[in-house]
């Protein structure tokens, strides 16, 4: 599977191209300065759970941009240190895979029903805002 010029995907897409074209192991850095900050790219679980479960590393500074006028200070996502030990640790079993799986069949129900209002709306001429829909 080849990253083609006219291909659209999502930004998180990028560096996985970059490790298949040029064989990169499983983390390296990647600065594209001056379009964006650098960061690195990590591929190996154990690893990325460092950074996203063992430790609290500081948050990018974009994404505190676009969370904190979402969900305010203090929320799980952009919070760091002691605070987001607490709060990771109270939501941590609402995300086992046990407990994920059972919420499977409910999931799969809601979307269908989904699937079929975008159906209907599709369907027609006039234009409709998804975010009536997709929000409820």
């Amino acid at each position: 599977m080849g990253f083609e010029e006219t291909d659209r995907q999502n930004e998180t897409v990028l560096p996985l191209h970059i490790r298949e074209k040029y064989n990169l192991g499983p983390y390296f850095y990647i600065d594209l300065w001056p379009i964006a900050d650098p960061f690195l790219a990590v591929f190996e679980p154990d690893l990325a759970a460092q950074f996203t479960t063992d430790y609290s590393t500081p948050k990018f500074g974009a994404y505190l941009d676009f969370m904190v006028p979402l969900a305010g200070h203090g929320d799980i996502v952009s919070s760091s240190g002691p605070h987001w030990k607490k709060w990771r640790s109270i939501f941590n079993p609402g995300f086992a895979g046990g407990h994920l799986m059972t919420l499977v069949p409910g999931i799969v129900d809601q979307v269908a029903i989904f699937v079929e209002r975008l159906s209907e709306l599709s369907s027609g001429k006039e234009p409709f805002r998804l975010e009536e829909i997709a929000t409820r």
